[in-house]
Order: C-alpha cells, then structure tokens, then sequence
C-alpha cells in the first residue's frame, strides 16, 4: 500500500478527524499545489487539471469535515478524468 492509498484511507474513513497537515499530505501526493491565500484560507491548485479547492485552515483542531469531503470529490473527479475510476 503506498503512502498516497493509505492517506486517503485514513482521510476518507474519518474525515471529521482529519488535521490540516494531513490533509496538505493528501493533496500534495494527488498533485496539487498549496498556496496561501488571505487569513486563513488555503488554496490547493491542480494546474494539469484546473482543478481549485479553497479550505479554511483551523486554528487548533481538525479541519472542517464538509471542506475535507469536497477536497476528495476533487481528487475522486481527477481520477475520473485520468481514467483510473469510471464516473
């Protein structure tokens, strides 16, 4: 299992529990690129794909579970488009 498989098994089985630097893990490993943006929001970037998600950093504590679910549709929808899962 590499490293990619079993962070998104951990992200995806508990997405509610899920803390900032994983989660820049993840996306990083999909192939997006981390930027920050204003305040606390940052911004993961897939030029190959033009693929954008916006995730508002927690202070202390996990990430938000609704902005880690939209994250792995975005990655789920790359994988789609490479053809690796069908839609």
């Amino acid at each position: 299992m590499t490293e990619f498989e079993k962070l998104w098994a951990a992200v995806s089985s508990a997405p509610a529990n899920t803390d900032f630097a994983t989660l820049v893990k993840l996306m990083a490993s999909a192939g997006f690129e981390l930027r920050m943006g204003k305040k606390q929001h940052a911004i993961f970037t897939n030029r190959a794909y033009g693929k954008l998600q916006n995730v508002a950093r927690p202070h202390r504590g996990p990430v938000k579970p609704v902005y880690v679910r939209e994250c792995l549709k975005t990655i789920e929808e790359i994988w789609v488009l490479q053809g690796k899962i069908d839609d």
